[in-house]
């Protein structure tokens, strides 16, 4: 077989192969998300494909963590405007409504809250009690965070001639859970006492994660004296 025939075998299975992807897809509504991870109060972006380039609009539906139902939001996409903004408290997953025969699979957006890095007063020393305090985004009742406390420390590490000595972060006690305050739909607070022992820097991480939330953390370093 000659190199031209080979070709045009080639062209034309190429356009059968696309004339079959182009049958399989259409009739097909679907629902994607970017980005699929957001820290509370970011924004996700739903773009929705329809099956068809005729004038039409869908709904989107809504189900947040802990819910057992869909639920019908007032967002709608066109084929004019296939993209619709959203911006999740908790981490949910969303579906487009077209009619009774077109509904899409959902997408999940999954949310991490907004932690602040700890607050804690200057001039710290050694052996005496300080108040450390945070703020998380969105408000959230009956939740805690977790406050870990780690001292730089010089450690040994290796054996024989390859044992050196470095410096790391050690944890100090055991990580500590907190409940958090709820102030408003926007905003929860937590504070707790801490003695620095002994003399040093001290990085101390906040970090959530819930059924409504993913894991976010936030760290601050303080000097001991």
């Amino acid at each position: 077989m000659g190199a031209r025939a080979k070709l045009a075998i080639a062209v034309a299975a190429v356009a059968v192969f696309a004339v079959a992807a182009m049958a399989s897809a259409e009739g097909l509504l679907s629902l994607s998300a970017s980005p699929l991870k957001v820290t509370y109060p970011h924004r996700s972006t739903l773009t929705v494909t329809f099956p068809t380039a005729d004038p039409a609009t869908a709904t989107i539906l809504a189900m947040p963590v802990g819910a057992s139902e869909w639920t019908t939001t007032t967002l709608k996409a066109t084929t004019a405007t296939p993209t619709v903004s959203v911006k999740p408290k908790v981490t949910t997953a969303y579906k487009v409504y077209l009619s009774d025969a077109q509904i899409s699979e959902p997408v999940t957006v999954s949310v991490a809250a907004r932690l602040v890095k700890p607050q804690i007063g200057g001039n710290l020393r050694h052996g005496h009690s300080y108040t450390v305090k945070g703020q998380m985004a969105p408000g959230e009742k009956d939740a805690t965070v977790t406050v870990t406390f780690y001292r730089m420390t010089t450690v040994r590490r290796g054996v024989g001639h390859a044992r050196k000595t470095i410096e790391a972060w050690v944890l100090q006690g055991q990580p500590v859970l907190v409940g958090l305050k709820l102030r408003n739909a926007e905003l929860s607070t937590w504070t707790m006492k801490w003695t620095p022992l002994p003399a040093g820097w001290y990085k101390v991480v906040v970090s959530h994660e819930d059924a409504a939330h993913v894991a976010s953390s936030a760290t601050t370093y303080k000097w001991v004296r």
